[in-house]
């Protein structure tokens, strides 16, 4: 019997009603919509001067000739030797620049990680620049790889931040414009919060990462480039201002219906001409299951071996009604999602799709 496989739901449902009838899909303006290229920034750290060390309990405040202080935890590590980890950066600073090293009693410890996930960062930052020496994260003690929902969590204790600058040689990440990708540049990791106005997304992302402008409040204009793939869950949400988002893609990007969250259904979606039928909300072309007959008792028509054929036919039968109605429930879903929400935005996941 052959087993009936889930269909795509949905590609995209276009942003903005601006009444009860359908959305309008609006194609890009005949300008074309300029996109960032995808090469990373080459920074060359420049920190400033260091000019006293105050010790705070078991932690070490260090101030800066530019006004910035930060928090440290210093540590002779058996493994790694003298290391410090960033606890609070803090200060007067604008443009706070975490060196590389701190000087501490004769002894020079190199700054390898990140721990700012429950103190933060001050509200006077709002450019921030890591060196390349850091390799680790730290969350709740625990010493974690530099991954895409690690770094994205540290940085979200940055309100006013309107910029993240990455060291060239930084392990794992990039910045360009001040935003966060992969090494490889396929993945936008995250947006800082304070960014502000347009966010172009470099030209050869593929994928949009879990949260990468979650909270970005002052961006109005989000541009996605025409090789974007997929964008995952909660990937824009809380971003009230967000007006417009141009789409170079001529098919629809695949996410999770909550990569858009509840405060950018004032924006509009522009897509490129002649894109329309990629994007539009189509039902699943689905066939109800067939279910087998039943066979005659054994010693009359039916024999053991039809029993164990139709044994076999039914599960297989019902493997298929679990198919077709997750199929169905998952329309359903999102029917009711796009009726909720007047036109809101929805992408289907994919899964194993990895940031």
């Amino acid at each position: 019997m052959k087993k009936i496989a889930l269909l795509p739901v949905a590609a995209l449902l276009m942003l903005g009603a601006c009444s009860n009838d359908d959305p309008v899909v609006r194609p890009v303006p005949n300008d074309p919509v300029q996109t960032v290229p995808s090469v990373a920034d080459h920074i060359t750290l420049n920190a400033p001067a260091q000019a006293e060390v105050k010790a705070e309990g078991s932690y070490f405040r260090v101030s800066y000739a530019n006004g910035q202080e930060i928090v440290y935890s210093l540590v002779n590590s058996s493994s790694l030797g003298y290391v410090a980890t960033v606890k609070k950066i803090q200060g007067s600073a604008a443009d706070v620049i975490v060196p590389a090293s701190v000087n501490y009693n004769e002894r020079t410890f190199t700054v390898n990680s990140l721990d700012i996930m429950l103190e933060g960062i001050d509200d006077t930052v709002t450019s921030l620049t890591f060196p390349n020496t850091i390799t680790q994260l730290v969350d709740n003690s625990i010493f974690a790889n530099l991954t895409s929902d690690y770094f994205r969590a540290q940085m979200e204790r940055g309100n006013k931040v309107e910029s993240i600058n990455l060291e060239e040689g930084f392990p794992n990440f990039c910045s360009i414009d001040g935003a966060v990708y992969s090494a490889d540049l396929q993945t936008l990791v995250c947006v800082p919060r304070g960014y502000k106005g347009t966010m172009t997304v470099a030209e050869d992302t593929k994928f949009i990462a879990p949260r990468a402008l979650y909270y970005c409040s002052q961006i109005d204009v989000l541009t996605l480039p025409a090789g974007i793939v997929s964008i995952g869950d909660e990937a824009v949400v809380f971003n009230d201002n967000l007006l417009l988002i141009n789409c170079l893609a001529t098919t629809a990007p695949e996410a999770v219906s909550g990569a858009f969250g509840q405060y950018a259904h004032n924006g509009v979606l522009r897509i490129p001409t002649g894109a329309e039928d990629a994007y539009k909300f189509t039902k699943p072309d689905m066939a109800l299951p067939i279910e087998p007959t039943e066979p005659a008792m054994p010693g009359a028509d039916a024999t053991d071996d039809d029993w164990t054929a139709f044994d076999e036919a039914y599960a297989e039968y019902e493997v298929a009604m679990g198919e077709y109605y997750a199929a169905l429930n998952e329309y359903n879903e999102v029917n009711e999602y796009y009726d909720s929400h007047e036109g809101w935005v929805y992408f289907k996941n994919v899964e194993g799709v990895n940031f």
